[in-house]
């Protein structure tokens, strides 16, 4: 019996450690195999400059980067898209699936605030509605249309952005939320 517990508790660790993404470069295949990135969407709860790089091959030039974010703090979240060939991270603890088994969640409090540096996904972890920060100056913040490209502009994720503004209207058709210097969101509307 002993043997038994022995051998599931080894692929129950082995699973999981499957699930995560520390810093390097890993090929993307179409399901999760330990040693690579798999398609889908994936979270970091933090780190020191996080930052990633979807790549559509690996000759070393910059035109592989199909698209890539820096973060200076807080929760990241990052689509690795089918067409993918690599994924490069570094500064960040390491990534999970989203809604995995190891995955956590960083949502608003029963009263509408949530912290200002991250990445979150809208009505996941942030509701819809009007939020306003306690700090305004160098407050950057950005809608989001996905998770897979920052970007600005025909196929990017950002669907506005805002430096120095310390409210947002954030819709129910977002995707996600990013911000960095703002200090505590509170929402004052819904």
């Amino acid at each position: 019996m002993r043997f038994w517990k022995l051998i599931v508790g080894m692929a129950i660790a082995a699973v999981a450690l499957a699930g995560c993404l520390g810093p390097g470069t890993r090929v993307v295949t179409s399901t999760l195999r330990n040693g690579t990135a798999s398609v889908g969407l994936w979270h970091a709860f933090g780190g020191n400059n996080c930052s990633w790089e979807r790549l559509s091959s690996f000759s070393g030039v910059p035109a592989d980067v199909i698209a890539k974010n820096l973060s200076h703090a807080g929760p990241q979240y990052v689509e690795i898209k089918a067409g993918d060939v690599g994924f490069k991270t570094s500064g960040c603890v390491p990534w999970v699936q989203a809604d995995g088994a190891l995955d956590r969640k960083f949502p608003a409090t029963a009263s509408g605030q949530f912290p200002g540096d991250g990445e979150y996904r809208v009505g996941v972890e942030v509701p819809a509605g009007r939020y306003q920060a306690t700090q305004e100056m160098g407050c950057h913040w950005v809608r989001e249309s996905n998770f897979a490209d920052e970007n600005l502009g025909a196929g990017g994720g950002a669907i506005v952005d805002s430096v120095d503004v310390g409210i947002v209207d954030i819709s129910a058709t977002d995707v996600g939320f990013r911000s960095e210097h703002c200090g505590t969101w509170t929402k004052v509307t819904t």
